[in-house]
């Protein structure tokens, strides 16, 4: 009878959305399993029977967490392929954008921690970060730029934004600086070295949080990140008190990265001029045959992009976010894979909570900030 009760298996339900069943012993976990599977749509497939042009807003739906991210990084990856120019203003206000999503992803993270420490009050505060920032951002993605420009009422109400945002972000990190509890509880559990990090491919805070210096805006530049002057936090033991910090950190160096970015901006054009690729602009489908007869065309037999491959990235909140796309000549992908980094994370999540106690598992699974539709696509 005794040994019925002290080992049995837990279910954790579905985690947003996959499931984690725990075996248990003494109120130890000494076995995990993760069930993905839940949210599979086959949108891999369905991008490779969508028009090149459609796939952008298709990608957005790749992860709930990070939606921006999916988008851009499918836009880098089909004006690279295209051999498309964007200018200089679309590029900033990408950049904009992007670390006002990495913002709103840090801070939910974040807050997820503290909820599942049960600091109830900083995880509203910041969930309220998120919600701020990301109702402030107004940029709609396209392939050669963006569909509209920013407008100046825009841009103000994400400055003032961006600057509630880092006055909060800092005083949450001053408080898991300063809370024993939370650090008694956080320090050294779940932890992920830098070298399990590496042989597992996970990449994002989690790998930063074990003392490896690794960010592919700084590694790899794209967009204007070269241009700005940003810091790349790390920390040292890998466990679920340093992905807190870490996440925290970023947060606070993107807002600065969004001022940055926005005093460098410049009136100008936010869509390419190239006539292979873009809508005409409403005055001449509406004022001539031409531009009538060029919307037409490329609404409904779509564009061709070269016979090629490759793979682009971008740094997504969660880790590195990348696209493979084969064109043969045709309307549509031929192959196109996403390599999104909660499937990574999530491959080293039963043996990073094997030996730790059953209420400390929420805290691991957040600190993590796995996206389970990013897994199952």
């Amino acid at each position: 009878m005794a040994d019925s009760i002290e080992n049995f298996e837990l279910g954790f339900g579905r985690h947003a959305p996959y499931g984690l069943r725990a075996s248990v012993d003494g109120g130890a976990v000494t076995g995990a399993e993760v069930e993905i599977g839940y949210a599979h749509r086959g949108l891999e497939k369905r991008l490779e029977r969508t028009a090149w042009l459609d796939c952008v807003d298709v990608a957005q739906s790749i992860s709930c967490r990070s939606p921006f991210h999916c988008a851009l990084g499918m836009c880098l990856a089909l004006e690279d392929l295209a051999g498309i120019e964007v200018p200089r203003r679309a590029v900033l206000l990408r950049a904009i954008a992007s670390e006002a999503w990495r913002v709103g992803d840090h801070a939910q993270c974040a807050a997820e921690c503290m909820d599942a420490t049960g600091v109830q009050a900083w995880s509203r505060a910041l969930m309220s970060v998120r919600d701020s920032m990301r109702v402030a951002v107004d940029c709609a993605l396209c392939v050669g730029g963006l569909k509209r420009d920013a407008g100046a009422g825009g841009l103000d109400r994400l400055r003032q934004s961006a600057a509630r945002a880092r006055i909060i972000l800092e005083r949450a990190k001053r408080f898991v600086d300063g809370d024993l509890m939370l650090r008694a509880r956080a320090c050294g559990l779940g932890t992920i070295s830098k070298e399990s990090a590496l042989t597992w491919g996970i990449t994002g805070p989690t790998l930063r949080a074990g003392g490896a210096d690794m960010d592919l805006r700084r590694d790899r530049p794209y967009l204007a990140y070269d241009e700005l002057a940003w810091n790349v936090p790390t920390g040292s033991r890998g466990d679920a008190l340093d992905r807190i910090d870490v996440r925290l950190l970023e947060a606070i160096e993107s807002t600065h990265i969004v001022e940055r970015a926005m005093a460098c901006l410049e009136p100008g054009p936010v869509s390419s001029s190239d006539r292979r690729f873009m809508l005409p602009p409403k005055h001449e489908v509406y004022g001539g045959v031409d531009g009538s007869i060029r919307h037409f065309k490329i609404s409904v037999d779509g564009i061709r992009m070269p016979a090629r491959q490759l793979y682009r990235a971008v740094e997504s909140a969660g880790g590195e976010l990348g696209f493979l796309l084969v064109s043969t000549g045709g309307p549509t992908p031929h192959r196109l894979r996403v390599r999104s980094p909660s499937l990574a994370a999530c491959q080293i999540v039963p043996k990073v909570l094997e030996g730790i106690d059953v209420e400390d598992v929420p805290l691991v699974l957040a600190s993590l900030g796995i996206a389970g539709d990013e897994m199952d696509r």
